[in-house]
């Protein structure tokens, strides 16, 4: 059976309408909206997935302009996480604590080169957290690819597992 859109087409003005209705809906109701997209995510991991393998490319290529084209603001940003990192360590820490903060660091280099993947030196607790703030201690940090981290954002790994 051949269907409505296969033997019609599509009618641009009702596709306008359309999205304009869904994005006025979503944009009042983002709890509703949030919901939907955390169950499809679950739904759909594969294809998530795929989108971003598709436009990594492309989503690389817009950041590389927008660093270029807003250094103050990137400039901004660093030195925030800086502070919050110098702020965040303590100084009591020995000599040897701080080389295994340092191996953390090599490792994750010694990972992205025998990989050819993005790897991240994550806070467990992040420095910056909403409702908790860590340390940047060698007990606080672990080596995970740069896709899990970015998932992750700027959560407490409770929290981050209470979303799946």
């Amino acid at each position: 059976m051949v269907s409505y859109r296969e033997k019609y087409g599509v009618c641009p003005e009702y596709t306008r309408k359309h999205i304009e209705r869904s994005a006025a809906y979503h944009k009042a109701n983002p709890e509703w909206a949030a919901e939907r997209q955390q169950a499809y995510r679950k739904r759909h991991p594969d294809r998530i997935a795929a989108r971003a393998e598709r436009d990594r490319e492309k989503n690389n290529a817009r950041m590389r302009a927008y660093k270029k084209a807003n250094p103050e603001i990137r400039a901004a940003e660093n030195a925030v996480r800086r502070a919050a990192k110098m702020d965040r360590t303590p100084n009591w820490l020995t000599k040897e604590q701080r080389a295994e903060m340092r191996l953390a660091y090599a490792m994750r280099t010694n990972l992205e080169y025998e990989t050819g993947e993005q790897h991240h030196v994550d806070h467990i607790v992040p420095l910056q957290g909403e409702n908790i703030s860590g340390l940047h201690v060698p007990w606080n940090l672990r080596v995970i690819s740069a896709f899990e981290n970015v998932s992750k954002g700027n959560k407490f790994e409770t929290e981050w597992d209470d979303q799946d």
